[in-house]
């Protein structure tokens, strides 16, 4: 769940949490990779670029046409742009904002209605853990001056008052709230969405080999090498190059990782962005949580649920939901 706002100390924290490893290619050069079990060698073609402020990239395999290749990656480009512009809460016509600014807005995109829908399914499946409506408390967080000292009861429990994700309604083309003053933000899943529409691309164009990541990761197949991809992770919150800690297999599913160090609003680091919408509470902020799931919206949700609930309630929301969960802290 990145942020991009004034305070984050990295637009590309949580995503440099993971390393991927076992990857070949430079972006726009065909290189040819021998899987161990002899088949005959594939092509790769590397695309990096941004999205909501994080680095992102497409490896393909198994298009030799390099003209095909960058028609594909291009196409990809633009669809990702477009859906950016339709989520992000920095385009003042967007539709998330004039939803946040009037409390309804109609006429809108079916990408906008379908992951509206999506978020409140989560936030249902997730028992409110998932709540697309904690952005007036991200912004009396993110106001505040915590050289002041954290946010008061009263301050806390105004913002609270405002978060609700079963006060979101959504009829056909029209997404409203039932009380003044709410409003939401996309960040937690707008990404694993995104990630979702540019696999679903590539399947429909014949690709059976990539591995997508538009600021959570998506396997469509296997490794050339006839292997799963594998996800090297790196000490939460670091962002140096150190040496992976851990990996993480992926083949046909998607990850997702969530971790407080991405944005914090005070200088010990104490208060974050993965606030809790029923206390308004933080986890510390050098815990970091995996999930692994069919597809990057489930994953990109659930992990952003599990990083505002305990370790225990975050295992066993996982093992309701049949996703795969893993908690790393610094250090350890």
């Amino acid at each position: 769940m990145p942020a991009t706002q004034k305070r984050t100390r990295a637009g590309t924290s949580r995503r440099r949490f993971l390393a991927i490893t076992g990857l070949a290619g430079i972006s726009g050069i065909a290189s040819s990779v021998w899987c161990r079990n002899f088949l005959p060698p594939r092509a790769q073609w590397q695309w990096k670029g941004v999205l909501f402020g994080a680095d992102v990239s497409i490896d393909l395999h198994g298009i030799e046409n390099a003209a095909l290749a960058r028609d594909l990656t291009q196409r990809c480009f633009i669809e990702m742009r477009r859906l950016e512009q339709i989520f992000s809460l920095f385009v003042p016509e967007s539709c998330i904002c004039r939803l946040n600014r009037d409390g309804h807005v109609s006429n809108c995109p079916l990408e906008f209605v379908a992951l509206v829908t999506e978020a409140c399914r989560y936030h249902s499946l997730t028992h409110g853990a998932f709540d697309i409506t904690v952005q007036p408390l991200w912004k009396a967080m993110d106001e505040h001056n915590f050289l002041d000292g954290p946010l008061d009861a009263a301050q806390r429990d105004a913002a609270l008052a405002k978060v609700g994700g079963d006060r979101v309604r959504i009829q056909a083309d029209r997404v409203s709230f039932t009380d003044p003053d709410m409003a939401i933000t996309l960040n937690g899943i707008a990404q694993g969405f995104i990630t979702d529409v540019i696999a679903e691309l590539l399947l429909r164009n014949g690709v059976d080999q990539a591995l997508v990541n538009m600021g959570e990761y998506r396997a469509i197949g296997s490794h050339p090498q006839g292997r799963p991809w594998h996800l090297g992770i790196r000490n939460p919150g670091d962002l140096s190059d150190a040496e992976v800690m851990d990996s993480v297999p992926l083949e046909s599913g998607s990850l997702a990782v969530s971790g407080g160090y991405g944005y914090v609003f005070d200088p010990s680091q104490r208060y974050h962005h993965l606030l809790n919408p029923h206390t308004g509470e933080n986890l510390p902020a050098d815990r970091s949580i995996v999930v692994t799931a069919p597809n990057a919206t489930m994953a990109d949700a659930l992990s952003t649920a599990c990083a505002v609930i305990d370790d225990d309630a975050a295992h066993a929301l996982c093992r309701e939901l049949a996703c795969g969960l893993r908690i790393y802290r610094s250090g350890a």
